[in-house]
């Protein structure tokens, strides 16, 4: 499991899974109404998110402004109606900023070669990520 650490503005920092197997990042309504991000949810893009699980998908939140290690980026979501703390960047985020999975530096690389390098969180944050979240969960850290 890879996870970035990222802030929305002033708010606390949170668990981002990197998940290349997801076709679209992914925001749970609980999380997003935490970070204050509801009011500007697009309803218009309703429908059922597929895979592992199945979930509803009730709108999608555009150009929400994140930080990675201090540097702002426009991210799009997809809101699913799940009851647990989810934030995922998937495959339609990782292609948009040309994101590098570095494995070997433990890195996430925005921008491509060059680009922006996010740390994953260590190993042992990612243990105790996994103990205490539910399933597919976010914890505030």
């Amino acid at each position: 499991m890879v996870l970035v650490e990222c802030r929305f503005g002033d708010a606390a920092a949170v668990e981002m899974m990197v998940d290349s197997g997801a076709q679209h990042s992914v925001i749970s309504a609980p999380l997003a109404r935490r970070l204050g991000l509801m009011n500007r949810l697009d309803r218009s893009e309703q429908g059922v998110a597929a895979g592992v699980g199945r979930a509803r998908i009730i709108g999608k939140l555009r150009s929400v402004a994140i930080y990675l290690k201090n540097v702002e980026f426009a991210l799009d979501f997809s809101v699913l109606e799940v009851q647990d703390q989810l934030l995922l960047l998937g495959l339609d985020q990782l292609r948009r900023f040309r994101c590098i999975i570095d494995l070997e530096q433990n890195v996430l690389v925005f921008g491509g070669a060059g680009g922006v390098q996010v740390p994953f969180l260590e190993q042992e944050r990612v243990r105790r990520y996994i103990q205490g979240t539910p399933l597919d969960g976010c914890r505030q850290m």
